[in-house]
């Protein structure tokens, strides 16, 4: 529509009434939407959830060896954090979700971590989740079901809201559910006597570690 010319070249072979966006000595006028006085709010949102994205989702360094797994982990413990504090999720659906974090390398090494060709993204899969999840108790309707797993209290902490691999709806969910975890963490916390009269629920969790080496 014209909004992405240079203004001082388009007013040179402008079209006078024909309704040009650039007037006079170059003079810009912005497109109607962004003279809606709401836009600018919901543009205000967009540009801090990009910025967010760019301050806790740059990608990391490469791994030093074929057995460095610091990098894999963290990223494997992100994506089943947040997958978990969404919904409960079976072994199956907690690996897919967790896959989101490793490339085409990491998944076709079998090579490291097991002799059974799952390659080391299982091997640090196993071990995250037992870090980060629990198993979820089921009823005897759903005893012959497969066990699913959902986030453990001593992790919610770690959830961001703005991580983008959840849509809205499972972001609202997810508060939802971490809400309730960190109520019963502080519970246990009093119970075990531990000082937390002036405990602070954070909003969100502390970046990632800066990389020490690029």
């Amino acid at each position: 529509d014209g909004y992405l010319c240079d203004p001082e070249r388009r007013s040179a072979t402008g079209s006078g009434g024909n309704g040009s966006y650039a007037t006079g000595l170059g003079a810009w006028v912005n497109p109607p939407r962004l003279q809606d006085p709401d836009h600018a709010v919901v543009l205000s949102e967009s540009f801090f959830a990009a910025l967010c994205i760019l301050v806790t989702e740059l990608p990391p360094p490469p791994p030093i060896s074929s057995s460095d797994e610091t990098w894999l982990r963290q990223s494997i413990r992100r994506e089943l954090i947040h997958a978990l504090a969404a919904e409960p999720r079976s072994h199956s659906a907690a690996m897919t979700a967790a896959s989101c974090a490793v490339g085409r390398r990491d998944e076709s090494d079998g090579s490291a971590g097991t002799s059974g060709g799952g390659g080391l993204f299982r091997d640090v899969f196993a071990q995250v989740l037992k870090e980060v999840g629990k198993q979820k108790s089921q009823g005897s309707r759903a005893a012959a079901g497969p066990a699913s797993f959902e986030l453990s209290p001593s992790c919610c902490d770690e959830y961001d809201p703005t991580f983008f691999h959840l849509r809205r709806q499972e972001h609202q969910h997810a508060m939802d559910v971490v809400a309730s975890l960190r109520k019963q963490k502080l519970t246990k916390e009093r119970d075990q006597n531990v000082s937390s009269d002036a405990y602070c629920f954070p909003l969100v969790c502390p970046p990632p570690r800066a990389h020490p080496r690029f």
